[in-house]
């Protein structure tokens, strides 16, 4: 709920995300949503369906070639298609291209603006421009949505507030690219000139020398999640990771919008992790199920199932079950 909002109860059953019978014969829930659904997007407060329609297309694509059985799908959602942003890939060909390519940010002067440039839209432990993309989308927002939010003015919230203590920003991204996208004026700003804003303060700085696309760090620096037993709430420090009870830092892949969804944010001044904590492939036809669990199955600290399946998650592998 947002501050100032009303609860009304909760909602009914005909509301909630459902899909029956598809013609497609695939059952997708990435952050999905019916495909007649309206109301469901304002409950889910627009973090949008992107990771759900990418393997939704990789069923249908791998579908047109043969047919496809469940371990035919769990490889194709463990490749790159599965750290692959849509929504980065929409906003930098239809919002920050049309800028960035201009003559003003020259790419022997920038060289953060090459790598911002080549980058393929990977979410990639490897990968450079992931966290580039990242620091230039919250400037972006920030520019075009702070005064539009509250955030300018005697009293007023501050960004960093209301990014951190509230969902708009955290869970309703999907809400702000689509505005972004659409239109060609942010506020009654045109929105080169927002985009200018942005750029400028990302770009420049110390890392703008020769060879400085090779000291950028890559997502895996970026991007590093600690796990913390749900009891103990990382309390323990540095005892909790000698004795097993902690894990990590590790860097993850994947980011906001992607099948393999991995995003850390902060919330109430703690550190929030939000990902696909189990995974799972099944073909309703077969007594088989492969699953992973960001984690283990036993809650118990000292047993060897308490951690065993974090590499696993991690690099996107399964176990078969019978079922």
């Amino acid at each position: 709920m947002l501050p100032g909002t009303t609860w009304r109860g909760e909602a009914p059953t005909a509301q909630h995300l459902q899909v029956r019978d598809p013609a497609s014969g695939l059952i997708v829930s990435a952050r999905g949503r019916a495909a007649d659904s309206t109301e469901q997007e304002e409950l889910h407060m627009g973090a949008m369906h992107f990771g759900g329609a990418i393997a939704e297309e990789l069923y249908l694509s791998l579908l047109k070639k043969t047919k496809v059985d469940a371990g035919m799908l769990q490889d194709a959602l463990c490749g790159s298609q599965s750290i692959t942003s849509r929504r980065a890939r929409t906003l930098m060909n239809n919002v920050v291209h049309e800028v960035l390519e201009s003559r003003q940010y020259k790419r022997h002067q920038f060289p953060k603006a090459k790598v911002l440039s080549h980058w393929f839209y990977r979410y990639d432990l490897g990968s450079e421009g992931a966290p580039l993309f990242e620091k230039l989308y919250d400037a972006l927002i920030e520019e075009a949505f702070s005064a539009a939010l509250g955030c300018e003015g005697d009293g007023a919230m501050s960004w960093a507030a209301l990014k951190n203590q509230t969902p708009v920003v955290r869970d309703a991204f999907g809400y702000l690219d689509s505005y972004m996208a659409r239109e060609r004026e942010w506020f009654g700003t045109p929105r080169t000139q927002v985009i200018d804003r942005a750029l400028q303060r990302m770009l420049p700085g110390p890392a703008n020398c020769a060879n400085a696309a090779r000291r950028l760090p890559n997502w895996r620096a970026h991007h590093r999640m600690k796990m913390h037993n749900a009891a103990l709430g990382g309390r323990l420090g540095l005892v909790a990771w000698a004795l097993g009870i902690d894990y990590g830092p590790l860097g993850v892949p994947g980011g906001r919008g992607t099948v393999f969804e991995a995003r850390i944010t902060s919330l109430e001044g703690r550190e929030k992790c939000t990902g696909p904590v189990y995974r799972m492939v099944a073909d309703l036809g077969h007594h088989e199920t492969a699953t992973v669990l960001a984690g283990g199955p036993s809650g118990h600290t000292g047993s060897k199932m308490y951690w065993n399946e974090v590499v696993k998650w991690r690099q996107c592998e399964y176990k078969v079950v019978q079922t």
